[in-house]
């Protein structure tokens, strides 16, 4: 194996390990409320749970998220 063989290698395990990590995380950043159909806009509430969703749910997303799809 060349040098540049072997470092082309090495660059792509980093990527394949670096997209590994990054799909959960922005997979989590965005099934949060703002997208969820369980909140409801105007009110600024989660209705399956009757009040406002506290900020760390809000931002980071909960179990019961589902998808809201608006159309």
């Amino acid at each position: 194996m060349s040098g540049n063989q072997y470092r082309l290698t090495e660059i792509q395990k980093a990527a394949q390990t670096l997209a590994d990590a990054m799909v959960p995380l922005i997979d989590r950043m965005t099934r949060n409320c703002t997208n969820c159909y369980h909140f409801d806009h105007q009110l600024e509430v989660c209705k399956k749970f009757a009040q406002k969703p506290p900020i760390k749910v809000a931002v980071k997303g909960c179990p019961n998220w589902e998808m809201d799809i608006p159309f």
